[in-house]
């Protein structure tokens, strides 16, 4: 064995052998919880916006049909733009675009234009596949050959650990934290109502 060998194997984390490189180790961690963030609204999203804008349920799957849409675009958009950028920067691009796109979201939901919540809600689904699948370039391309399997792995782990479980779990425990109804989902909170 020779001494970039003895040392290479020094720097080996218990991390790395599992499939989770040293270097990403805060990116799968993020990944878990930008998909947590999003996966919260999927337990309430259709009823909220049935309830404040007073739409048809018709109309609420077309918008989040549309989500859908730029959710699907976003996704093969987010392995082009790593190639042409880099990771990194597609990341930085889809956490900006959904943070910026989220606020939009709920001050078009608080005007009560339908256009204006489908337009902000259509843009922010552009966020989450160019944050999440820029890292999952980024885990190709940094992960050793030999273990590329077990860190796509892990990357799937963070992301459906957060998107339909700890979200749901989360929603689920703080929308009725919260006053429940629409009150909880908009954090508007007032005390749980008691029935002895």
């Amino acid at each position: 064995m020779t001494t970039t060998e003895t040392t290479g194997a020094q720097r080996e984390t218990f991390l790395d052998r599992v499939g989770i490189p040293h270097s990403l180790r805060w990116g799968f961690l993020a990944v878990l919880v930008f998909m947590t963030g999003n996966g919260t609204e999927t337990n309430f999203i259709s009823p909220h916006i049935e309830t404040v804008l007073g739409s048809p349920a018709a109309t609420v799957s077309t918008l989040i049909s549309m989500y859908g849409v730029s959710v699907l675009v976003g996704s093969y958009l987010s392995g082009v733009l790593a190639d042409l950028w880099g990771p990194r920067r597609v990341m930085q691009l889809g956490a900006a675009v959904w943070v910026v796109f989220e606020a939009l979201f709920l001050l078009a939901l608080g005007t009560g234009s339908m256009p204006l919540v489908f337009l902000t809600y259509f843009l922010r689904g552009f966020g989450y596949p160019l944050f999440a699948f820029a890292f999952l370039v980024w885990v190709n391309v940094v992960t050793p050959v030999e273990r590329n399997g077990k860190a796509v792995g892990w990357f799937y782990v963070m992301f459906t650990g957060g998107l339909p479980t700890l979200g749901s779990l989360y929603a689920l425990g703080m929308i009725p934290l919260f006053g429940g109804g629409t009150g909880g989902e908009t954090g508007r909170w007032s005390p749980p109502s008691r029935s002895w």
